[in-house]
C-alpha cells in the first residue's frame, strides 16, 4: 500500500479508430476502491492501474496494453511505444504454451512478470510528467536499463524527484538520476 495515500484512482483515457486514437486523459474517481484493471463498459477506451501516489496530488499508473503505450508516446513524444512492443514480443517469445484448448491460459500472467514495468506520472488532472521503464518482476538481471525520462525525452528529476522517490520508496528500490535518466 502506498504511504502517501490509500485512496487509489484510475485513469480514463477515451479513444476512438485511427492512427491517433487517444482523445483526452482525465482522472476518475476518488473514493472507490479498484483492484486490477478496470475495464470501460462500453469498451471505447481503458483504465490504467493505478500503482502508487505521489507528492504534489501526483500519481503513478502501470501501461499494461499496446493502446495505452502508443497513447503515452503521443502524449510524451518520445518512444515508449516501441520499448513496449519489443518487450512484449520478447515475453511473447519466451512463453511455453499448454496443451489443447487451455494453451494459453497463462500467457498473460507470464507476460504480466517477464516484461518490464512500464509506468507514467499523472498530474490531478492527467497531464503526463514522466515515464519510467523499470525491472520486470522476475528475470530483470543485473544488467537491466531502467529509464526515467519526461516529455521529449527531458530530465525529470528537477520537478519531479519527489514523486520518482515516492515510487522508489513503493516498490523498494532505488531509482538515482545518474543510473536511470539516460542522457544524465
Amino acid at each position: 500500500m502506498c504511504a502517501a495515500s490509500c485512496v487509489e484512482r484510475i485513469l480514463f483515457a477515451s479513444y476512438a479508430p485511427g492512427p491517433n486514437r487517444c482523445v483526452a486523459y482525465l482522472s476518475v474517481g476518488r473514493g472507490a476502491r479498484y483492484h486490477g484493471q478496470v475495464r470501460v463498459p462500453d469498451d471505447r477506451g481503458w483504465v490504467m492501474k493505478f500503482v502508487c501516489d505521489a507528492p504534489g496530488g501526483k500519481s503513478w499508473f502501470r501501461l499494461e496494453t499496446e493502446a495505452e503505450a502508443e497513447a503515452e508516446s503521443a502524449l510524451m513524444r518520445h518512444a515508449v511505444e516501441k520499448y513496449f512492443q519489443r518487450a512484449l514480443a520478447e515475453a511473447r517469445e519466451s512463453y511455453t504454451p499448454g496443451l489443447g484448448i487451455e494453451r494459453d491460459i497463462g500467457l498473460k500472467t507470464h507476460i504480466a512478470k517477464k516484461m518490464p514495468r512500464f509506468l507514467t506520472l499523472r498530474a490531478d488532472d492527467g497531464t503526463g510528467l514522466a515515464t519510467a521503464m523499470l525491472p520486470p518482476e522476475i528475470g530483470g538481471g543485473p544488467h537491466f536499463r531502467v529509464i526515467v525520462v519526461g516529455a521529449a525525452n527531458s530530465d525529470p528529476y528537477p520537478e519531479h524527484g519527489d514523486a520518482i522517490r515516492a515510487l522508489a520508496t513503493h516498490l523498494g528500490m532505488r531509482l538515482p538520476r545518474s543510473e536511470c535518466f539516460p542522457y544524465a
